[in-house]
Order: structure tokens, then sequence, then C-alpha cells
């Protein structure tokens, strides 16, 4: 069995190297995503104000 300091030579003779890695990246935000929540708020507050309309949870 190899040690690790030989399968690490070997791997870095084929280019194989440790990078690092961004773990999480934020999501940039599209306008599109701003449009369709005032859209969805709009209709929550025209949901609100109509008696005929019936809201179930919390």
């Amino acid at each position: 069995m190899p040690s690790k300091e030989t399968i690490r030579r070997r791997l870095n003779d084929l280019g194989y190297c440790l990078k690092r890695v961004i773990k999480a990246k934020p999501v940039k935000k599209i306008p599109q995503t701003e449009a369709i929540f005032e859209q969805v708020e709009q209709i929550n507050t025209e949901a609100d104000n109509d008696p005929n309309t019936l809201r179930i949870g919390s």
C-alpha cells in the first residue's frame, strides 16, 4: 500500500491540487423577483380587504 506522501506526489504530478471552494455564494436578486413580490403583496392586501375571502392558517 503506498504512503500518503506517495499518493500526494502522484496526484500533484497528474495536475490535481487542493483548491479553496466557496461554500455558499449569495444568489443575485433579479428585478423580476421584486416585481413578483410586489404583486403578491398587492393581492394579499386585496384579499385582506375582501369580506368574501377566507384565509386558512396562521
